[in-house]
This record gives C-alpha cells, structure tokens and sequence, in this order.
C-alpha cells in the first residue's frame, strides 16, 4: 500500500491515509483524517470493545468517543448513530427551517391549531406558575434593577422625553388622587414638612429621594390617607421597586 501523509490525503481530498507505522494496538493499517487506525474501528465494531459500544450496553444515549471534532470542537456523540451530537443538532435546526420555509402555510395552520387546542391549558399553567413563583420573582426584579439602576433612569428618562403625554397624564391622576385621600383636617403644613426634608436630602447627597405613601393610596385590599404619618422619605430607587406594594412591618 502507498503511503500518504495526511497532509496529502487531505489536498487529493481524500477520507483515509497510510503512514506504514503500527497503530498503540499494533495494527499496520490505513488511518481515517480524524487520526483514528481503520481496523481499530472494525474491531471495535464487530467485537463491541469500543466507547459506543460501552454506552450502548449500559443503555446511555451519548458517549465521548475520545477524538474531537473539527467543526465543533467536542466530542460527544449519540450511540443509536455515531454521530456529533451537536453537529446533528446544527444540521437539524438548518433542515427544519428549510422545511418551514417551504411548508409555510402548513406550518403556520398547525401552530395555530396547537395554540387554539392549548390555550386553556397555557392559560392554567401561566396562573399556578406565576402563583408559585411570586417572591422568586419579586427578588430576581429587584436585584436587577439594583444592579441597572442607571440604565433604568436613563430608559425613564428618555421615556419621559419622548412621550410627555403619559407622564403628564399620570401625574394628573395622581394629584386627583391625592387630592381625594387627603381630608379636610389634614395638617398642610406637616404634610410640606415632608416634601422639604426630601428636597433637603436630595441637595445634600445628590441622590433621588422620594415622598412615599407607607399605605398606598391604590390598593386592592386598603386606601391609605395623603397624611403626614402615612408619609415617609426613601431613595428613588426603593420607591420603584416598592410600587404600590404594602410593606406591614
């Protein structure tokens, strides 16, 4: 048999070359591109003394074959077929988008069909995950906008620039709010007391602070008062992530 390095192999466009030297085992044989001796894999084959036939006896859907493939650099590979596990599932994302692409319509028909048969169950499942999932949730919000605060200021900010209509909109329901929580006897001036101690933190630390309603005024459950004991003084930050929750301590 003529030798061919793999090199040359290679550039002929070959799938196998010879070098004349024995493979670890012993065998005086043709190698395939990846490195692997041809009667290692025969062997392997018809004896089960490979790494596929390993994982098949003990019932493993993958197994690591122990050469790494080229084109995704891992080496992890089905049993049913030998082949590159993530490979596969490359060239089965591509082939199903080909199929789409060409039975659009169809497609487009059965996921609405799946849809329309499952929205009843989606809808449940929605319910009882965010049910079960509230304080996971809850901490995950609050973490993040702590750890984007800046970004969070400059999307309100720029929110607010480019649809002014909504903020003042909003801040009109709010004054009719307030000006419905707040009765006659409340005290005025202990109620401005307030908003001065907010503005005088706000010029001593450069920080946003906010005038919080500790019982908020919307709420499912109870309406709180536009009082001066119903008020309190806390970051801007802590506000947003406090909404209209209500916080019994």
């Amino acid at each position: 048999m003529e030798i061919i390095t793999r090199k040359e192999a290679k550039e002929q466009g070959l799938t196998r070359y010879y070098t004349g030297k024995p493979c670890k085992y012993g065998h005086v044989s043709e190698r395939y591109m990846l490195g692997k001796c041809v009667a290692c894999s025969k062997h392997e084959k018809k004896h089960g003394t490979g790494q596929r036939a390993k994982a098949k006896a003990k019932g493993l859907v993958h197994f690591s074959s122990g050469n790494v493939c080229k084109v995704c650099n891992t080496d992890k590979k089905y049993v049913s077929s030998g082949d590159c596990v993530s490979c596969h599932q490359r060239k089965g994302k591509a082939a199903k988008k080909v199929w789409r692409e060409k039975n659009r319509d169809y497609y487009l028909a059965q996921a609405k069909e799946y849809r329309e048969r499952t929205r009843q169950h989606r809808k449940e499942y929605a319910i009882e995950y965010r049910a079960r999932t509230v304080e996971r949730r809850a901490h995950y919000n609050k973490k993040h906008r702590r750890e984007n605060a800046e970004y969070y200021r400059e999307y309100r900010k720029r929110y607010m620039q480019e649809k002014p209509y909504i903020n003042a909109a909003h801040q009109a329901n709010r004054r009719s709010i307030k000006i419905k929580a707040t009765p006659k006897w409340a005290d005025h001036k202990a109620i401005k007391a307030v908003y001065e101690k907010r503005d005088r933190l706000r010029n001593k630390t450069g920080q946003d602070y906010h005038v919080d309603h500790i019982v908020p005024l919307i709420h499912p459950n109870v309406c709180g008062l536009h009082v001066p004991w119903n008020l309190q003084v806390i970051t801007a930050e802590e506000n947003m992530s406090k909404s209209n929750k209500l916080e019994l301590r």
